[in-house]
């Protein structure tokens, strides 16, 4: 597995805008969590019209479940520019066509196959550019390569012998069962790049990790992998909800102003 679970990758030569005050966390303004709040209000609009759709046997241009996963999705992908890659595609596809505002399909290009990834963030690494790659994946990683899936574990060695930019976003593993006397053993892999773990139902943390790392990888310094906790019932959109409230962000009123503009931006049906 990556190196043990450690705090934000520090940055030295962050720009004074991105400076981290004496709490450790870099400032967000105003007008950012309230565009991740919109952005993740787009991806639940996004999901239920598609839902409806599909229980129509209606085809929908949109559809890749989201839901529960706002958070992950938004607080990693909202600041990435139109150089940088996602990949898979997946379930990530709402959250992309919810970064700009003003177009409904996805604003960062798709990478369907994993290894297609790979080999663009190596390209990007010789090129010598700030490009990278973020790779979602729908199931925690584990270090018993029994269980784990071979085409992520060639994906995680290659961005750690090559240090390549790329962001791992995965859910987090559950606590380990002890092991019988029976069970099998195997060396396990070991990556040079730090694991994050986050409450990935809390958009801001997972901005703020998730900023500190694309600095890291941009700066070329290699891989994060970012691990999201989905606590069960727990919904990141209520939880921002509730944090926009409490800086006196957030109103019914606003909810439903841009539920409706989102709405009518779209073609959702009411």
């Amino acid at each position: 597995m990556p190196s043990s679970k450690q705090a934000p990758h520090p940055n030295p030569d962050a720009p004074a805008s991105a400076a981290l005050p004496h709490n450790g966390f870099s400032l967000i303004s105003d007008e950012k969590l309230l565009a991740l709040y919109t952005a993740m209000l787009r991806c639940r609009l996004i999901e239920h019209h598609s839902r409806k759709l599909i229980k129509s046997n209606l085809p929908s241009r949109f559809f890749a479940s989201s839901l529960g996963r706002e958070a992950s999705a938004v607080g990693v992908s909202i600041d990435l520019r139109r150089t940088d890659r996602i990949a898979p595609a997946h379930w990530v596809h709402s959250a992309l066509s919810s970064i700009r505002p003003a177009v409904p399909v996805p604003a960062v290009p798709v990478i369907d196959e994993l290894d297609q990834a790979i080999r663009f963030a190596l390209l990007q690494k010789q090129k010598k550019t700030s490009a990278l790659v973020v790779a979602f994946s729908l199931q925690p990683f584990t270090s018993d390569p029994f269980t784990s899936s071979n085409e992520w574990q060639h994906a995680l060695q290659c961005a750690s012998d090559e240090k390549l930019p790329i962001l791992f976003v995965a859910p987090a593993a559950k606590p380990a069962r002890t092991k019988s006397r029976t069970s099998r053993t195997k060396p396990q892999p070991t990556y040079a790049f730090p694991t994050i773990v986050v409450d990935g139902n809390d958009v801001v943390a997972v901005y703020r990790i998730a900023t500190e790392s694309i600095f890291h990888a941009r700066k070329g310094h290699g891989a994060t992998l970012i691990e999201c906790v989905h606590t069960p019932g727990t919904d990141p959109l209520r939880t921002m909800e509730n944090y926009l409230r409490a800086k006196s962000l957030y109103t019914p009123a606003l909810k439903r102003n841009l539920t409706a503009s989102i709405r009518a931006e779209l073609h959702l049906d009411a």
